[in-house]
């Protein structure tokens, strides 16, 4: 093999190794720019030009337009009702078009699993809004340029890569008539709105095109509170968030522009005001039909998991009898603890003291165990009785005894009896 092939070969494994770790985004576009015309729609078609099937996901947001991303599997997405997300996959040399524009229609539900009912008895609201939305009620929309963007993820699936690659198309109006200068004011005022709204508390965040609601709770137990809520089921909703948007959704007032004339301090205070009554001991109440806001904060969701919130009264009711169910399981630990009677207290006295238990008999592991066990019991028995003893001995001091000397014995009678001698013997 001559120098040249190998360098070429070489060079090729070096531009497929380069492609695993980075490879282009293979898919084809057009038109290359997305200009919408003021009346009609766009019409955007996706290629796959490759020998492999190619998974995509596209995002999109617009505050002049609508998408429509035809026989994907697709779905409104976040707080914005124009932001929508779609999957789809393209085989080798199939083409996948949607289109753009202002008369496009309303988005498909995102339906998702209902852990409480398993789908079989499935309840979602009845939805009676308009086909086509209002973008003067687009009121989250978070973007920076009211024509909005086309995001598409492209994944490679060649040497088994996990990289997401990406492409970031800009939208465009092709020409700016009346009506979209309309919108474009209408577009700026509800920005500086979102502003105002920051004051109150509420604030946006955009991920990918999706844009979210989050609220500051001013109080660590309302919080508490929410995370608590007895009767809240959802897996897919955070409670927190659920009921700040709920609270924030009804207590916001219509005309924004009055921040700028107040303080935060007063802002607060007006919230406080304003958000009093639907809260009953620590407990959101249904005031002024509050239901139906807990309902369009609900979304998608199955209806089972969706709280039902008390009225005043009902409130009142449930926390009387809960406070005398607390009561009387009070009552009766404290009766367990004391004697029923006092006859019952003096029978218990007249009793004898209570035997102490004769200690457990052990079965020795071993006949050594048996021996060593039987030695040990005799030294302490010698050891009690020994304290016993010490027990019973007088604690007075005794004189010691004084010793008495033994005087010797004198033999005195026998010095004196002398035996006497025999006559006959005697010598005269």
């Amino acid at each position: 093999m001559s120098e040249n092939s190998k360098s070429v070969d070489k060079s090729e494994t070096k531009s497929e190794k380069s492609f695993a770790s980075n490879p282009p985004f293979s898919l084809e576009i057009s038109p290359e720019k997305l200009e919408v015309p003021p009346e009609g729609l766009l019409e955007v078609t996706i290629k796959n030009p490759t020998k492999q099937p190619q998974y995509i996901i596209c995002y999109f947001d617009s505050f002049y337009f609508l998408v429509d991303f035809k026989n994907a599997d697709w779905h409104q997405e976040g707080d914005t009702p124009s932001a929508a997300m779609a999957y789809h996959t393209l085989k080798p040399g199939e083409t996948y078009t949607l289109t753009i524009g202002y008369d496009n229609g309303k988005y498909p539900e995102k339906v998702r699993k209902c852990s409480t009912c398993n789908d079989q008895k499935r309840v979602v609201r009845d939805d009676t809004k308009k086909q086509r939305l209002d973008p003067k009620n687009n009121i989250y929309y978070n973007l920076e340029r009211p024509e909005g963007v086309l995001k598409i993820r492209q994944r490679a699936t060649r040497m088994d890569c996990p990289v997401l690659l990406s492409r970031d198309m800009d939208i465009y109006l092709s020409e700016e008539t009346e009506k979209y200068r309309m919108l474009k004011e209408v577009y700026l005022k509800i920005r500086l709105d979102q502003k105002r709204r920051r004051r109150w508390g509420e604030t946006l965040e955009t991920r990918g095109c999706a844009t979210y609601r989050y609220f500051k709770l001013e109080k660590d137990d309302e919080s508490e509170f929410f995370r608590s809520y007895e009767e809240f089921k959802s897996d897919n909703i955070n409670p927190e968030t659920f009921w700040g948007k709920v609270l924030v959704t009804r207590c916001t007032p219509k005309n924004l522009e009055e921040f700028d004339k107040v303080s935060d301090d007063e802002i607060m205070k007006l919230k406080m005001e304003r958000q009093a009554p639907y809260f009953l001991r620590g407990h959101i109440i249904n005031v002024d039909d509050l239901q139906k806001v807990v309902e369009e904060c609900w979304g998608d969701e199955c209806q089972c998991g969706m709280p039902r919130l008390r009225t005043r009264e009902e409130m009142e009711k449930y926390l009387e009898a809960e406070a005398k169910l607390e009561k009387k399981s009070v009552q009766n630990v404290v009766k367990s603890e004391k004697p029923k009677t006092i006859e019952e207290s003096k029978e218990k006295s007249k009793k004898s003291p209570n035997k102490l238990p004769p200690p457990e008999k052990t079965t020795p592991s071993s006949k050594f165990d048996n021996v060593e066990s039987a030695n040990k019991s005799s030294e302490n028995m010698k050891q009690e009785e020994a304290k016993i003893e010490e027990k019973k001995a007088p604690t007075t001091p005794q004189v010691a005894p004084i010793p008495v000397e033994k005087k010797p014995v004198v033999q005195e009678k026998k010095n004196k009896k002398k035996k006497k001698g025999n006559p006959c013997c005697s010598v005269s």
